[in-house]
Order: structure tokens, then C-alpha cells, then sequence
């Protein structure tokens, strides 16, 4: 239910939730605050820690396979090029998940993915049959399991505290998880499918041209489609229009996927002009989730007179990395910058779900309290 006009003015917290927010950094409320913020620092180890672990996994398990070592560093830097201007971007148009997040998506569509489709998909066509089971059940079953980790975005335990996640956030794990997937997928099948020309090469590296008829996005642009399918259905939940785009673009990612696993004599790919209409619907469904998240981070910005943005770059602090580029209290400062931005945005993104449904701004003061740290750490880092 849409808000009328005048509450765009009204102060987003109400006075009770920043008392309760504020309590907890009284003196007396310390033992409170330290077991706000006591696991923070254990998360970001053990989560850099695992990423560490896995991807040495994820190097030591590519010896062996003979895809030309120019062609898997080429995957790998196109990958790293597209997630780091996404991620770039998203700083500015409503991204939430940090880095370790993006890379954690990465690992699950190279190892958990592709794990999970073996065990599932191959008794599936076992049972089905070869032609019906490769045509439609492995697109199927591949979709879906690319999209469960999303579901962690959704309904993760961190969302009982910070709350919503942007439609941005669903479609950039959908590309990290496609992208991992992608690249596992290559190696086992010992091939190498990034082929397309200039210019455009420059709009969509990773895509691959049949022929020259046109260019298709691909797992990272089939998940893309998928994910943001599910954004759609859970931050629009329960309007009509949003459950009939998201299962358009869902539908539209399968029916590209059947049409690449159909046999020679069923041309389904010709529907899809070889893969256009998916990569013009990704692109869509990104500009889509980008809009919306300005739209986000200008509605949270006009009434949040608290929290307000703090700047990521300031003279003081090139000066510092200029001086010494070896130091890390520039680079720490704007981690905690970073980190501080991100986390507003997440919560201003769950106060705007919250007054779309017609209720006031149902924010944990647990996470106005830690939003509060972020940003004494950001305003005090050197």
C-alpha cells in the first residue's frame, strides 16, 4: 500500500526507537554495546579465513584439466573486471553486500552448485531419459539451485537485524553465482566459451556469439534474470505485477537454457535471436534494480537527519595514502566508511519495505545501535 505524499517528510525513526538505540551506549550499558558488537570482529576473520581456504582449493583443483591457460585467465579476469565495477557502482545505487559477500556467491556457484546439480540432475535424466532429461530437466535444476543461495539474502539470520536487501544485491549475487558456476562448468567440460567480438566485447566481455547471429549473456545473465526474479517476489511481495515480471524473466533464462541443450533439429534458440532478447532482458532487469535503488537511497536520504552519508574520499586522506602509501589508516578509514554506507543503505531499504506495507518503520534498535558504531568508527578513523 503506497504511503499518502506528506509522510515523505516525516522523520524516518520515531523518538522511542532512538532512545532504545541510544541506551545502549550509556556507560552503564557497556556489557550491552560489547555483545553488540563482540562477534563482528570473529565474523570478518572467519568469513576472510574461509574465502582464503577455498579459493587456494579452488586453484589447486583446476591442475589437470586442459583448457588453454590463457583462455581460464581470461575468464577469470573478465569476471573480476565485471564484479569490481558492479560492486563500484553499487556503492552508489543501493548496494548492501560487501565484498566478502560477492566473493562467498562466487565459491557457492563454483563448488556448492555444481556439486549439488551432479548429485541431482543426473538421476534425473537417468529416470527421464537422455533427450528430455538434458533438454529440460538439467536447465531447470540448474536455474534452481544457482538461485538457492539467494535465498539466504532473503531469509538469513542476519535479516531478523538488519532487515531488507536491495533488488541490486539479488541481481549482483546472481552474477557472481552464474560466474562461478560458469567457470567450474568450463573446466569440467574442458572448454572455453567466452567468444565475442567488438564492440561488443565492451558491453558484455563474458558472452558468447553463434555465429555471429547474436550474443548470449550466459549463466552470469540467466542467473542475473533468476535472482532478480526472486528480489522481485520478495521485496515486492504480494503485488500481482511483480510475481508476473518475475516469472517472465525466470521463464526467459530457462527457455534460452532448453534452447542451448536442445538437439540440432529443435532450433528453440532462433525464439530468442540466439540469446539478444536475454542479454536486452538482463540489462533490463539491472536498470531496473539500479532505479530502484536510487530511489531507495533518495527516500532514506531525504528524512534520515541522523544518519547522515559520510564521504568516502577526503583531502586528508589522499594526502595520507599519498604520503605513505604502505599505511593502513587510509585504507581502514574507508573500510569503516564502507562499511557505515552500506549498512545505511540496508537499513533505510527495510524502513521503505516496511511503509510500503503500511506500517511504521519496524527497525530493531540493535541495528540502529550498531549503525550508530559504524559511524562513530568511520567519523573517527584517521
Amino acid at each position: 500500500m503506497t504511503q499518502p505524499a506528506n509522510t515523505q517528510t516525516q522523520p524516518l525513526w520515531s523518538e522511542a526507537q532512538l532512545a532504545v538505540a541510544d541506551g545502549m551506549y550509556e556507560p552503564r550499558n557497556a556489557e550491552a554495546r560489547n555483545s553488540l558488537t563482540s562477534y563482528l570482529g570473529t565474523r570478518v576473520v572467519a568469513a576472510w579465513s574461509l574465502l582464503a581456504v577455498t579459493a587456494l582449493v579452488m586453484l589447486v583443483s583446476t591442475r589437470g584439466y586442459t583448457v588453454p591457460n590463457a583462455g581460464l585467465m581470461r575468464m577469470t579476469l573478465v569476471f573480476s573486471w565485471v564484479l569490481l565495477v558492479a560492486l563500484a557502482v553499487g556503492l552508489f545505487t543501493g548496494r548492501t553486500l560487501f565484498v566478502r559477500d560477492v566473493i562467498a556467491l562466487f565459491l557457492a556457484g563454483y563448488f556448492v552448485t555444481t556439486v549439488a546439480t551432479a548429485l541431482i540432475a543426473t538421476p534425473l535424466v537417468r529416470l527421464t531419459g537422455e533427450t528430455f532429461g538434458v533438454m529440460i530437466v538439467v536447465p531447470i535444476v540448474e536455474e534452481a539451485l544457482k538461485a538457492l543461495p539467494v535465498l539466504l539474502l532473503a531469509f538469513g539470520s542476519d535479516r531478523r537485524l538488519y532487515g531488507e536487501r536491495t533488488l541490486l544485491d539479488y541481481t549482483l549475487a546472481g552474477f557472481a553465482l552464474g560466474a562461478g558456476f560458469m567457470l567450474r562448468e568450463d573446466l569440467l567440460w574442458q572448454r572455453y566459451i567466452m567468444q565475442v567480438e567488438f564492440p561488443l566485447s565492451l558491453i558484455i566481455p563474458w558472452g558468447y556469439q553463434e555465429s555471429g547471429r547474436g550474443v548470449s549473456p550466459g549463466h552470469p545473465g540467466w542467473t542475473v534474470l533468476v535472482c532478480f526474479g526472486v528480489g522481485l517476489m520478495v521485496i515486492y511481495r504480494k503485488q500481482l505485477w511483480a510475481l508476473i515480471v518475475a516469472i517472465v524473466a525466470m521463464s526467459i533464462a530457462v527457455f534460452e537454457h532448453i534452447g542451448w541443450n536442445s538437439p540440432d533439429s529443435i532450433n528453440l534458440l532462433a525464439l530468442t535471436a540466439y540469446g539478444t532478447v536475454t542479454t536486452v532482458a538482463m540489462f533490463g532487469a539491472v536498470l531496473f534494480a539500479v532505479v530502484h535503488g536510487l530511489q531507495v537511497k533518495r527516500w532514506g536520504g531525504r528524512r534520515d537527519a541522523r544518519f547522515t552519508p559520510i564521504p568516502l574520499f577526503r583531502g586528508e586522506s589522499w594526502q595520507a595514502l599519498s604520503r605513505a602509501p604502505w599505511r593502513l589508516s587510509p585504507w581502514m578509514r574507508w573500510s569503516q566508511v564502507l562499511r557505515y554506507n552500506l549498512l545505511r543503505t540496508r537499513v533505510h531499504m527495510t524502513a521503505w519495505r516496511t511503509e510500503r506495507a503500511g506500517a511504521q518503520s519496524r527497525i530493531d534498535p540493535r541495528a540502529l545501535a550498531l549503525l550508530e558504531l559504524a559511524k562513530l568508527q568511520a567519523e573517527t578513523s584517521p
